[in-house]
């Protein structure tokens, strides 16, 4: 089954925007990794309006100006929709938005789940008159859901959260059926997913300290311990099979897969 993805975006989170401003790659220069939590990492952390996404067009990279974030997901399934919801230390979740308003219950892992009404946020496109609006979804799991994707024909979420000392996340997949849904996790992180792309049946994930590839939902721990956890990875691109790029604050990074080494291109200041 196919399922077609409607992102839409409202904070900051793998966006993509067509109009975005690009940028050459003179207009970065490669800077010492700084120490963590150093006055230079909090200093880059404060440039709110540095802030670059990465991909590869033409075998090529290349580097927009990112200027959304998304806190919801929304993802066309069986008989209705899938919502996910991020905001933070705030909460999140899974919902499904049956198309049939007179849908009055569904089965979520053998367990009955009634609809509840609630106002959820502007991203999830429920709006009256520019507010939130308040709307009938059924509840399929808690969690800070930060994508629903399709990878090899099934459906996933990666979900999770950063906040004081806690990190974490998980993927897991999710089965839509007439009135059932099911889902079970696949893979746990222990720390909480960022950024990611698929490219050639791997996942090239960045979490908030730590950079993975995974193939048959096994991680391989990359590079560990990374500087960029207050500069928020935005993106990943994959140039080949060693030179991956990460889009964040204040510039973007290359990870060599390879020796694991990390490399950090800061954006130069603009005379």
């Amino acid at each position: 089954m196919k399922y077609f993805a409607l992102l839409v975006t409202v904070f900051v989170l793998m966006t993509q925007h067509s109009t975005a401003q690009t940028y050459s790659l003179d207009d970065f220069e490669e800077v010492s990794i700084p120490a963590p939590y150093g006055k230079q990492l909090n200093e880059w952390n404060n440039i709110v309006d540095q802030y670059f996404k990465v991909s590869i067009t033409n075998g090529y990279l290349k580097i927009s100006k990112e200027t959304y974030n998304k806190t919801s997901v929304r993802i066309k399934v069986a008989g209705g929709s899938l919502i996910g919801e991020d905001h933070g230390e705030f909460g999140g979740g899974l919902y499904y938005d049956p198309i049939d308003t007179n849908v009055k219950h569904m089965t979520v892992n053998g367990k009955l789940a009634l609809p509840k009404e609630g106002i959820y946020y502007q991203g999830i496109a429920f709006i009256n008159n520019g507010k939130a609006a308040k709307i009938r979804l059924i509840p399929i799991k808690p969690g800070n859901i930060k994508d629903v994707f399709e990878y090899k024909g099934t459906l996933y979420t990666v979900e999770g959260l950063a906040h004081m000392s806690s990190s974490y996340g998980s993927f897991n997949d999710i089965e839509v059926k007439k009135n059932e849904v099911n889902y079970k996790e696949v893979l746990k992180l222990d720390d909480a997913p960022m950024a990611y792309v698929i490219h050639e049946e791997a996942i090239y994930l960045a979490t908030l300290e730590r950079f993975y590839i995974i193939r048959d939902w096994k991680a391989q721990l990359i590079a560990d311990r990374l500087f960029w956890r207050y500069l928020y990875p935005n993106s990943v691109a994959v140039k080949d099979s060693k030179h991956i790029y990460l889009g964040m604050r204040a510039g973007y990074a290359m990870v060599d897969t390879e020796s694991g080494k990390v490399i950090f291109y800061k954006f130069k200041k603009q005379k």
